[in-house]
């Protein structure tokens, strides 16, 4: 990165700070049309470029753009001269941009893709550019897993709390049903991060035990509850969870309380069963983009 006396690149932001910045002036900020040495150009909010640099807003007199983990302030013909231009002509490396659709879905990932991954802007932009269609079809399958676990939390509170007792307890925590693309980053940035990157321990930990569960049929109505309380410990035991005799008739005491239990545990182990492989496939995508 240069500066000159005619001005340079000014830190404003470093870690957590600079993926908020990006996140708050991305989704606003417009195309801009600049005069150069090279002639007209524009300048693309969106664009990444050295793999590492995000352009995050332009404008006439000033840019702001984040390297890594630093988030700059430059005026707009230093960065032109000293950044853009090289850019433009330094062949294979070159600049990605972003389409307006993608800016604004990636713009919710910043935040959480930074705090629990580590992700600088222009590496998170780079992975959703790069892998679109396995992103999408993540941010459309955790929005069931997401409705869920909080029908898991709210209904079955005793259960909830032995799952999240387990390496699932990271990625059970915090949980947003909302439907938002936020909320659903950011669980997909807890999922990824627990146990080495694992989901199948996490995540997949609570598909199992949902699914075992639903086999055992200890969660319909009218089963026998001393019998069925010996079941859900096995069960669990086979996660390494453990249960006591009290916790274990109380989660039976749960799901005879409600009416349709055992689907509620059928459908919470259909909906993870189908974002864990996506989940698997995207840890390996994210390990390997480093």
């Amino acid at each position: 990165m240069k500066s000159s006396d005619m001005g340079g690149p000014r830190l404003t932001a470093t870690g957590q700070d600079a993926a908020k910045a990006v996140s708050e002036l991305l989704p606003a900020a417009r195309p801009v049309g600049v005069n150069s040495e090279s002639g007209r150009i524009e300048l693309r909010p969106g664009a990444v470029w050295g793999r590492t640099k995000l352009l995050a807003c332009p404008s006439e007199n000033y840019v702001w753009y984040s390297d890594g983990e630093s988030f700059y302030e430059c005026p707009t013909g230093a960065f032109v001269r000293d950044e853009w231009l090289p850019a433009l002509h330094s062949g294979g490396a070159g600049v990605v941009h972003l389409t307006p659709g993608e800016i604004e879905v990636v713009s919710h990932f910043f935040l959480s893709w930074h705090l629990f991954l580590h992700l600088s802007a222009a590496r998170v932009a780079l992975l959703y550019n790069r892998n679109r269609s396995l992103m999408e079809v993540a941010l459309r399958q955790t929005p069931p897993v997401l409705r869920m676990l909080n029908v898991l939390g709210r209904a079955y509170p005793a259960l909830f709390a032995k799952l999240a007792s387990s390496e699932a307890e990271f990625v059970l925590s915090a949980i947003r049903a909302d439907g938002s693309t936020a909320s659903s980053a950011s669980f997909l940035a807890r999922a990824l991060k627990c146990v080495g990157g694992f989901p199948e321990h996490t995540l997949g930990k609570v598909l199992r035990v949902a699914a075992r569960i639903s086999a055992l049929k200890v969660a319909e109505r009218g089963a026998a509850s001393e019998e069925s309380a010996r079941a859900l410990t096995a069960c669990l035991a086979e996660e390494g969870i453990v249960v006591r005799e009290q916790e274990a008739s109380r989660v039976v005491e749960e799901f005879g309380a409600q009416e349709h239990s055992a689907s509620a545990m059928s459908e919470l182990a259909m909906t993870c069963q189908m974002l864990v492989p996506t989940l698997n496939h995207l840890a390996y995508v994210v390990q390997s983009s480093g």
